[in-house]
Protein backbone atom coordinates (compact mmCIF):
# COMPACT_ATOMS: atom_id res chain seq x y z
CA UNK A 1 0.00 0.00 0.00
CA UNK A 2 0.93 3.67 -0.39
CA UNK A 3 2.58 5.35 2.58
CA UNK A 4 0.17 7.03 4.96
CA UNK A 5 0.77 10.70 5.70
CA UNK A 6 -1.19 13.85 6.39
CA UNK A 7 -0.93 17.62 6.36
CA UNK A 8 -2.92 20.12 8.36
CA UNK A 9 -3.97 23.75 8.22
CA UNK A 10 -4.79 25.70 11.38
CA UNK A 11 -7.02 28.75 11.65
CA UNK A 12 -5.17 32.07 11.47
CA UNK A 13 -6.38 35.32 13.00
CA UNK A 14 -4.85 38.81 13.32
CA UNK A 15 -1.32 38.71 14.68
CA UNK A 16 -0.89 35.19 13.24
CA UNK A 17 -2.63 33.61 16.22
CA UNK A 18 -4.76 30.47 15.84
CA UNK A 19 -7.40 31.70 18.33
CA UNK A 20 -8.85 35.19 17.92
CA UNK A 21 -8.76 36.29 21.58
CA UNK A 22 -7.04 35.37 24.81
CA UNK A 23 -8.94 32.44 26.32
CA UNK A 24 -10.94 32.19 23.09
CA UNK A 25 -12.28 28.93 21.72
CA UNK A 26 -12.51 29.55 18.00
CA UNK A 27 -9.42 27.77 16.69
CA UNK A 28 -9.60 24.98 14.12
CA UNK A 29 -7.42 22.35 12.49
CA UNK A 30 -8.25 20.83 9.10
CA UNK A 31 -6.44 17.65 8.05
CA UNK A 32 -5.83 16.18 4.62
CA UNK A 33 -4.77 12.53 4.51
CA UNK A 34 -2.79 10.95 1.68
CA UNK A 35 -2.00 7.35 0.86
CA UNK A 36 -2.79 4.35 2.97
CA UNK A 37 -5.92 2.25 2.66
CA UNK A 38 -9.42 3.47 3.45
CA UNK A 39 -11.10 3.73 5.89
CA UNK A 40 -9.13 6.07 8.13
CA UNK A 41 -9.79 6.50 11.83
CA UNK A 42 -8.79 9.63 13.75
CA UNK A 43 -7.84 10.01 17.39
CA UNK A 44 -7.28 13.59 18.59
CA UNK A 45 -6.12 14.65 22.04
CA UNK A 46 -5.63 18.15 23.38
CA UNK A 47 -5.82 20.44 26.40
CA UNK A 48 -8.62 20.25 28.99
CA UNK A 49 -9.11 16.52 28.27
CA UNK A 50 -10.06 17.28 24.66
CA UNK A 51 -10.66 14.22 22.49
CA UNK A 52 -12.25 13.77 19.08
CA UNK A 53 -12.57 11.12 16.41
CA UNK A 54 -13.32 13.65 13.65
CA UNK A 55 -10.93 14.39 10.80
CA UNK A 56 -11.23 18.16 11.27
CA UNK A 57 -11.70 19.83 14.64
CA UNK A 58 -12.93 23.29 15.62
CA UNK A 59 -13.99 25.43 18.59
CA UNK A 60 -10.48 24.91 19.95
CA UNK A 61 -8.72 26.71 22.77
CA UNK A 62 -4.98 27.38 22.79
CA UNK A 63 -2.71 24.45 23.54
CA UNK A 64 -1.03 21.36 22.10
CA UNK A 65 -3.04 18.97 19.94
CA UNK A 66 -1.98 15.51 18.75
CA UNK A 67 -3.57 13.34 16.09
CA UNK A 68 -3.04 9.65 15.40
CA UNK A 69 -4.44 8.32 12.12
CA UNK A 70 -4.94 4.61 11.55
CA UNK A 71 -5.68 3.33 8.05
CA UNK A 72 -7.56 0.20 7.01
CA UNK A 73 -4.27 -1.72 6.70
CA UNK A 74 -3.22 -0.91 10.28
CA UNK A 75 -0.65 1.76 9.36
CA UNK A 76 -0.26 4.61 11.83
CA UNK A 77 0.64 8.24 11.25
CA UNK A 78 0.93 10.85 13.99
CA UNK A 79 1.19 14.63 13.91
CA UNK A 80 1.00 17.31 16.55
CA UNK A 81 0.68 21.07 16.57
CA UNK A 82 0.17 23.95 18.92
CA UNK A 83 -2.76 26.37 18.74
CA UNK A 84 -1.64 29.84 19.83
CA UNK A 85 -3.57 32.73 21.36
CA UNK A 86 -2.82 36.42 21.88
CA UNK A 87 -1.71 37.74 25.23
CA UNK A 88 -4.20 39.30 27.61
CA UNK A 89 -4.77 42.93 26.70
CA UNK A 90 -2.80 45.00 29.21
CA UNK A 91 -2.05 48.71 29.22
CA UNK A 92 1.03 50.11 30.92
CA UNK A 93 0.74 52.56 33.78
CA UNK A 94 3.66 54.69 32.66
CA UNK A 95 6.00 55.56 29.82
CA UNK A 96 9.29 57.46 29.72
CA UNK A 97 10.01 58.59 26.16
CA UNK A 98 13.41 60.07 26.97
CA UNK A 99 15.51 58.50 24.23
CA UNK A 100 17.18 55.81 26.34
CA UNK A 101 15.58 53.00 24.31
CA UNK A 102 13.53 51.69 27.22
CA UNK A 103 9.80 52.27 27.75
CA UNK A 104 9.70 54.81 24.90
CA UNK A 105 6.13 54.14 23.72
CA UNK A 106 2.78 53.18 25.19
CA UNK A 107 2.89 49.42 24.55
CA UNK A 108 -0.43 47.64 24.95
CA UNK A 109 0.36 43.95 25.30
CA UNK A 110 -1.83 41.83 23.04
CA UNK A 111 -2.91 44.70 20.74
CA UNK A 112 -1.51 42.94 17.65
CA UNK A 113 -4.50 40.56 17.79
CA UNK A 114 -6.87 43.52 17.51
CA UNK A 115 -5.76 45.71 14.59
CA UNK A 116 -9.18 47.36 14.50
CA UNK A 117 -9.10 49.54 17.57
CA UNK A 118 -9.13 53.13 18.75
CA UNK A 119 -7.13 54.83 21.47
CA UNK A 120 -8.00 58.20 23.00
CA UNK A 121 -5.76 59.97 25.49
CA UNK A 122 -7.03 62.85 27.65
CA UNK A 123 -5.21 65.42 29.74
CA UNK A 124 -6.27 66.26 33.30
CA UNK A 125 -8.84 68.78 32.05
CA UNK A 126 -10.59 66.17 29.90
CA UNK A 127 -9.24 67.47 26.58
CA UNK A 128 -8.31 64.93 23.93
CA UNK A 129 -4.56 65.24 23.35
CA UNK A 130 -4.11 62.13 21.19
CA UNK A 131 -6.51 59.93 19.26
CA UNK A 132 -5.75 57.20 16.76
CA UNK A 133 -7.60 54.41 15.00
CA UNK A 134 -5.77 51.13 14.39
CA UNK A 135 -3.30 51.85 17.18
CA UNK A 136 -0.12 49.74 17.02
CA UNK A 137 1.92 50.77 20.08
CA UNK A 138 3.38 53.95 18.57
CA UNK A 139 2.33 56.72 21.02
CA UNK A 140 5.48 58.28 22.45
CA UNK A 141 3.98 61.07 24.54
CA UNK A 142 3.19 63.46 21.68
CA UNK A 143 -0.05 65.24 20.90
CA UNK A 144 -1.91 64.87 17.60
CA UNK A 145 0.36 67.55 16.03
CA UNK A 146 3.51 65.62 16.94
CA UNK A 147 4.48 68.01 19.75
CA UNK A 148 5.80 66.60 23.03
CA UNK A 149 3.28 66.60 25.84
CA UNK A 150 4.43 67.74 29.30
CA UNK A 151 5.15 65.29 32.09
CA UNK A 152 1.79 64.51 33.68
CA UNK A 153 -0.78 61.81 34.25
CA UNK A 154 -3.12 61.17 31.33
CA UNK A 155 -6.33 59.15 31.05
CA UNK A 156 -6.48 56.49 28.33
CA UNK A 157 -9.46 54.75 26.74
CA UNK A 158 -8.69 51.90 24.37
CA UNK A 159 -11.51 50.16 22.50
CA UNK A 160 -10.83 47.08 20.41
CA UNK A 161 -13.42 46.07 17.87
CA UNK A 162 -13.88 42.30 17.90
CA UNK A 163 -16.79 39.89 18.07
CA UNK A 164 -17.47 41.52 21.41
CA UNK A 165 -15.93 44.98 21.74
CA UNK A 166 -13.49 45.35 24.61
CA UNK A 167 -12.79 48.69 26.32
CA UNK A 168 -9.84 49.26 28.63
CA UNK A 169 -9.51 52.43 30.69
CA UNK A 170 -6.67 53.62 32.85
CA UNK A 171 -4.15 56.26 33.76
CA UNK A 172 -0.67 56.56 32.30
CA UNK A 173 2.12 58.55 33.91
CA UNK A 174 4.27 60.32 31.32
CA UNK A 175 7.79 61.16 32.54
CA UNK A 176 10.61 62.08 30.17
Amino acid sequence: PDSLYATYLSSVYAGDYNVSTNNGQDGSINVEVFGGILPYSYDWTGPSNFTSQNQDIDNLEAGAYSLTILDGYGCLFSISTRISEPRILEMPSGISPNGDGSNETFVVHGIEAYPENEITIYNRWGNIVYKKSNYANEWAGDNMNGEQLPDATYFVILTVFATENITLKGYVDLRR
